[in-house]
């Protein structure tokens, strides 16, 4: 592993947790309501994006920190973080933002980038769509904020230099192009290499792990600069997404009424059918022998 990297390359990724889109949930007064029994879990991009860091940390040496902007009870997010694992994680809130359920994209983006800046992250490596409200936008805000070049929908990294990354991005229909791009850097991840598992070990240490707290005053952000950004965001409607209708089974018109009605009776499924050999017990003696030989059997 080249020296010169180890160590060196601090990589920030934020995440989200917020609950499963198979619920319980329900929308009230024009704001997303939960149960005690929803389900959360962590954005599957922002998954996508914390396996690239760690891919890169293994390859190169560095620290790989997870950060969310959010209220204590979504520190358990940043703990699957920590088990699957991420060196550091860190929670953003502030009395301030209890009124956003979830926080706006530039809120939250803005909120990132006062961390960033004070702690120095070289590489931040989002996910392309949050599970909140998959806008897409936080990746793009940010870099904004920070004054830094972006690319999304990214799907491979290496690294040229010390100071250059070789970022493969996905294009229309399936196209590939490949950029040169200057540290320090955001890039959003697009669906990219499966997650790995965490291990029981580390999901028991991730439980007991410290999670440091920064809110407004530490990250010197004014609660003005954040009611203003959060006033350019209006939600005009929120809904549930509708289910996809399951296609109805319907048998094929040119069968005949009694093959059309077993096919109902059957569920719509066809039997599949196998081949029978017949043989004496010597040639089924030579198959065995061969199939243990090969190691099939």
């Amino acid at each position: 592993m080249p020296s010169r990297w180890e160590h060196k390359m601090d990589i920030a990724v934020p995440i989200s947790y917020w609950p499963h889109r198979a619920g319980p949930l329900a929308v009230e007064g024009g704001q997303l309501s939960t149960k005690e029994e929803t389900v959360y879990d962590v954005g599957s991009f922002d998954l996508f994006a914390l396996e690239e860091a760690l891919a890169w940390r293994d390859r190169w040496g560095a620290k790989v920190t997870v950060v969310l902007v959010g209220h204590k009870a979504q520190e358990e997010g940043l703990r699957a973080g920590l088990s699957l694992g991420a060196d550091d994680a860190v929670r953003l809130w502030d009395e301030g933002l209890e009124g956003f359920f979830p926080t706006p994209s530039i809120v939250t983006a803005r909120i990132l980038a006062a961390w960033i800046e004070k702690l120095g992250f070289q590489l931040v490596l989002c996910g392309d769509k949050s599970s909140a409200s998959a806008s897409g936008l936080v990746g793009n805000y940010l870099a904004h904020f920070l004054a830094r070049p972006v690319l999304s929908r990214v799907v491979q990294i290496e690294k040229l230099a010390e100071t250059n990354l070789k970022v493969t991005c996905r294009g229309e229909r399936g196209s590939r192009r490949m950029c040169e791009c200057p540290l320090p850097a955001v890039l959003s991840l697009g669906r990219g290499s499966e997650p790995r598992y965490p291990t029981l070990p580390a999901r028991l240490a991730a439980q007991q792990a410290e999670i440091p707290v920064f809110n407004l005053a530490e990250l010197q952000v004014e609660p003005a600069e954040i009611d203003t950004l959060a006033s350019y965001v209006r939600t005009v409607h929120l809904a549930l997404a509708r289910p996809k209708p399951k296609k109805i089974f319907t048998p094929d018109s040119s069968m005949s009424a009694s093959d059309r009605m077993k096919m109902i009776l059957s569920g719509g499924v066809k039997r599949k059918k196998g081949n029978l050999a017949e043989g004496s017990q010597g040639g089924a003696a030579q198959i065995y022998d061969l199939l243990r030989k090969e190691g099939l059997i």
